[in-house]
């Protein structure tokens, strides 16, 4: 991506990331001291890792070979890819229940929300030209966010699985 389009990116997704130290905190949470294990954390790391790299030659994969994006439309594809996965990974690993089991602070939630609404917007904008987006085919943003939704679900999958460390580490 190009130098503004990072920015706008991180701009983004740190708006909601502010909001999280006024989240709800899940009950069970609070009702004994948590631990760190830095093997659990560790593992949970290379994991995770793991998952977002295949998601991430997934998204290359689809906007190469599906869509034969030109650069600047790879970088339209990848911006909204990066901000939704952004959106899922502050909503989902705020709570070792399933996501949706945990009710996030209005104000946190809403901004995951919004970021998420707005992140798909952004292209279609008038202003997206002069930060180098073309519009991506109505398509592409059906089938990256049906990626995202995919990747919400493995995530969801690996922080229960015990392997993973997500069980007995901390959440963010």
């Amino acid at each position: 991506m190009l130098p503004g389009q990072i920015l706008s990116l991180n701009f983004l997704a740190d708006l909601p990331s502010m909001l999280l130290s006024r989240d709800r905190v899940d009950p069970e949470r609070l009702e004994r001291p948590g631990r760190w294990s830095l093997r659990s954390v560790r593992r949970f790391m290379i994991v995770f890792d793991a998952l977002s790299t295949l998601f991430d030659l997934a998204t290359f994969a689809l906007l190469v070979t599906v869509f034969h994006a030109s650069e600047s439309l790879f970088q339209s594809g990848w911006f909204i890819e990066c901000a939704l996965t952004q959106m899922i990974v502050l909503i989902t690993l705020r709570t070792r229940r399933a996501f949706f089991r945990s009710r996030p602070d209005a104000l946190f939630g809403g901004a995951v929300l919004a970021i998420a609404l707005i992140t798909l917007a952004i292209p279609f904008l008038p202003f997206a030209g002069a930060i180098g987006f073309p519009a991506p085919p109505l398509g592409m943003v059906l089938l990256l966010s049906a990626l995202a939704a995919v990747y919400l679900g493995s995530l969801e999958l690996v922080k229960r699985a015990p392997w993973s460390g997500f069980d007995r580490g901390p959440t963010i």
